[in-house]
C-alpha cells in the first residue's frame, strides 16, 4: 500500500521514519529538525555520533538508522537517515535522491519494518524539484508497496499533490 498525506511525519504512527539528512549528523531545520524537536537532542548526539564513528557516511548515496527517540510513544521504531547532502545546505540530486530510496527501503526490508514514512526528500534545503523527486520516489517505491506499506508525509502541499499526480500515473491510485 501507498498513500500520500499532508501532515506532520512526527505524529505518524508507522514503524519507521525517514529523515532527509547530511553526513555529519547535524539535525538543524526542516524534517530533520522537527524528528530532532519530537524525538529530543538524543536523536541527533546518536546520529553525529555515527557519523563521526563513520566517516564513508559523508559520502552520499547512504542511510543509516538510530533510535526513534521520544518518537517510540507513536510506535515508531527506528528512523533512517537518508543521506541526501554531505554538509547542511549542500548540493544535492535527483541521482542522489533514486539511489538513497534504494538504499533505505532495502534496509527497512531487511529490518522486517511493516510500515514507513517518507518525506519528500531533497525537495527543502536541496532545492530540487518536487515533481521530479515525487515520480522518482513513486517510480522506485512502487517495486515495494506489496512488502510494505510506505506513506509519504509532508507538510508541504506541492510535493504531496505531485506523490498524488505520480502514483496516479505509475497506476497505484
Amino acid at each position: 500500500m501507498m498513500k500520500a498525506v499532508v501532515g506532520d511525519i512526527t505524529k505518524q504512527r508507522v514503524d519507521a521514519v525517514v529523515n532527509a539528512a547530511n553526513g555529519i549528523g547535524v539535525m538543524g531545520a526542516g524534517v530533520a529538525g522537527a524528528l530532532r524537536q519530537a524525538a529530543g537532542i538524543e536523536i541527533q548526539n546518536e546520529a553525529k555520533l555515527f557519523c563521526s564513528s563513520n566517516p564513508k557516511v559523508t559520502v552520499e548515496v547512504c542511510c543509516y538508522k538510530t533510535s526513534a527517540h521520544g518518537l517510540e510513544a507513536n510506535g515508531v521504531k527506528c528512523v533512517y537517515h537518508a543521506v541526501v547532502m554531505k554538509y547542511p545546505g549542500g548540493p544535492t540530486s535527483l541521482f542522489v535522491v533514486e539511489q538513497v530510496v534504494e538504499s533505505v527501503i532495502h534496509t527497512a526490508l531487511k529490518d522486517d519494518i511493516k510500515s514507513i514514512a517518507f518525506p519528500g526528500l531533497g525537495t527543502g534545503i536541496g532545492r530540487l524539484n518536487k515533481s521530479s523527486v515525487a515520480s522518482i520516489m513513486v517510480k522506485w517505491l512502487k517495486k515495494f508497496e506489496d512488502q510494505i506499506d510506505i506513506w509519504f508525509v509532508d507538510t508541504d502541499v506541492a510535493f504531496i499533490n505531485s506523490v498524488n499526480d505520480a502514483m496516479e500515473k505509475s497506476g497505484t491510485r
